[in-house]
């Protein structure tokens, strides 16, 4: 079965579709923003690096290449990993010729804001430029494990590929039961109250909706009205049929207060029972008749029947004869009830 145009499944599942096309969107773009961010050395390094570079530069213009090659010792000592002092075409300033592994780390040099790789094994090779003088040569070292980014990458990308997507799918998940709940929340209220008070009804807000929750909503109303309708018959019919009983009773102890014969007060209460047996019988089949149909049938009655039952009981009661009451109706006449 098909949903409706506007059936609450076209909502929930576009609210699902721009939740899931809105956490791939972010979870990509922050991949991209914190995964570019991670492999760039930070400040603090590129300042020491920088300071090196520095250092090789005064000491190429104290002592040449033997103050290039006592500073790469000194260097050697402090930090691991390779380093070398070259012109602009490649040349060793130290005075020793360059070995293939330093030759290697020429070609694959990076500079400091390039990225860094995490594919190789070992620490990549930076260039500094001289500071003062970046045309007379530069430093090119192997980057400090200790500056090497990117350490925290795969605590960052369990956050974003997995945390992040969870907690949106949360925040999806809460917005579809907020969105659900809402009207389910009013018709409960609605439920509930209309145990005490049968007047109670959903009311325009939710019953305007042209989703599932609008068409229970007025499916509830007019099982009210309906409830309502039975509740209020009943009443009535309670009213009516104590009346009815009361009026053949009273007829009843007029009977026995009188001087009527015992054959004549035999009749009488004969006549009554019967006529209370059928008044009880009649109500029962009405109450049946207006629970199971929604509309009242009615069928054409004789007034002058109604009249004639209406002028014996009126005569006994007043002591009248039956001609005080007359009816000018014609015998043919009829009416709907």
């Amino acid at each position: 079965m098909i949903p409706g145009r506007h059936s609450l499944f076209w909502k929930l599942a576009l609210l699902l579709c721009l939740s899931a096309v809105f956490t791939v969107v972010l979870s990509g773009w922050l991949l991209r923003t914190v995964g570019e961010q991670v492999v760039l050395l930070d400040e603090p390094a590129k300042a020491v690096m920088r300071e090196y570079a520095a250092q090789a530069e005064d000491a190429w213009n104290r002592g040449g290449a033997e103050g290039v090659s006592a500073w790469l010792e000194r260097l050697r000592r402090r930090e691991p990993g390779d380093a070398m002092v070259v012109d602009a075409a490649d040349h060793s300033l130290s005075g020793r010729p360059l070995t293939e592994s330093q030759r290697a780390g020429l070609h694959f040099q990076r500079q400091l804001d390039w990225r860094m790789s995490f594919r190789s094994t070992s620490m990549p090779y930076i260039g500094v430029p001289f500071p003062g003088r970046p045309e007379a040569g530069r430093l090119v070292m192997q980057l400090p494990p200790r500056f090497m980014p990117g350490r925290h990458w795969p605590l960052w990308q369990t956050l974003l590929v997995v945390v992040l997507p969870a907690l949106l799918a949360m925040l999806a998940g809460g917005l579809l039961y907020w969105r659900t709940m809402v009207p389910l929340r009013l018709l409960q209220a609605r439920v509930r109250r209309f145990q005490d008070d049968p007047e109670a009804r959903v009311g325009p807000g939710l019953a305007a909706r042209r989703d599932e929750f609008g068409d229970l909503g007025r499916r509830f109303d007019r099982m009210a009205e309906r409830v309502a309708q039975v509740l209020g018959s009943q009443r009535q019919l309670l009213h009516d049929m104590s009346h009815e009983l009361r009026t053949p009773l009273s007829r009843l102890s007029v009977a026995l207060e009188g001087d009527l014969s015992e054959q004549d007060l035999r009749r009488r209460v004969a006549r009554e029972v019967t006529a209370m047996r059928e008044l009880v019988s009649d109500t029962l089949s009405l109450a049946w008749h207006d629970t199971e149909q929604r509309g009242t049938a009615t069928e054409p009655l004789s007034p002058l029947a109604v009249w004639d039952l209406v002028v014996d009981n009126a005569a006994f009661e007043s002591g009248w004869p039956a001609r005080c009451f007359p009816c000018r109706l014609p015998a043919d006449a009829r009416v709907a009830g």
